[in-house]
């Protein structure tokens, strides 16, 4: 019986390593959070600026989907810087890019929430700690009986209302909007920074090349081909 011995080629058997360039993600992720704090910035000057021409709905609503625009346009622009900034990628390759700049954004965003609620957490909980009657504190602070007697019956009925079964049950459904809300804005945030990444991927849509640099790549090119022909 014979056997056949096949030679593998040397670069199939090399690794070709990762694709995926990690500086272009990151730059990615910090463009991305960086437009979000600009645009979020100028959200909430626009909000205070009407916060006396328009009703507290109609600022709630708008707010709500103004941080959705803000949230993909960042993301699309991030999607599109990663993509720019990797070089011989394909489509594919780019798409892939974009989706984890988008998973490190989310997670920078998540983590970033996250520790600013726990920050007031513990700012409130040592406010608590050094002042443990919030009554002692307001008469030290000059407030009367008689308000801090009226305060003390608003708290009350704030109780009782969040006992009440309808409001019980408000509450549970604004949850239940906002979860599904937060789920498909997630979902179409990904979608956009896909885009974004696809967007700028290819030599359709690059950076401003230079003559200059374009004119040394073809004197580059001609004297490779001379020195061919010669040769």
């Amino acid at each position: 019986m014979q056997v056949h011995e096949t030679s593998i080629p040397a670069e199939s058997r090399a690794s070709l390593g990762t694709r995926i360039s990690w500086g272009a993600v990151c730059a990615g992720v910090v463009i991305a959070l960086s437009m979000q704090f600009l645009l979020m910035l100028l959200g909430t000057a626009a909000g205070l600026s009407l916060s006396d021409r328009a009703s507290g709905r109609t600022i709630q609503n708008g707010a709500l989907i103004y941080m959705g625009l803000t949230i993909f346009a960042s993301l699309f622009v991030g999607g599109m810087v990663t993509s720019l900034l990797t070089g011989g990628e394909n489509r594919q390759e780019a798409v892939l890019s974009g989706l984890v700049m988008w998973g490190i954004t989310l997670m920078v965003a998540l983590f970033l929430g996250a520790a600013g609620i726990q920050g007031g957490a513990n700012v409130v909980a040592s406010a608590r700690a050094q002042n443990p009657s919030w009554e002692e504190s307001a008469r030290q602070a000059g407030v009367s009986d008689a308000q801090i007697n009226d305060w003390r019956a608003q708290n009350r009925n704030i109780a009782a209302q969040a006992q009440d079964p309808a409001n019980q049950q408000a509450a549970k459904d604004a949850a239940t909007r906002a979860a599904w809300w937060g789920f498909f804005i997630t979902w179409i945030s990904m979608v956009f920074a896909a885009g974004g990444a696809y967007a700028g991927c290819g030599p359709m849509f690059r950076v401003v090349t230079f003559g200059a640099v374009g004119r040394s790549d073809e004197r580059r090119d001609d004297r490779s081909f001379g020195a061919a022909a010669h040769a």
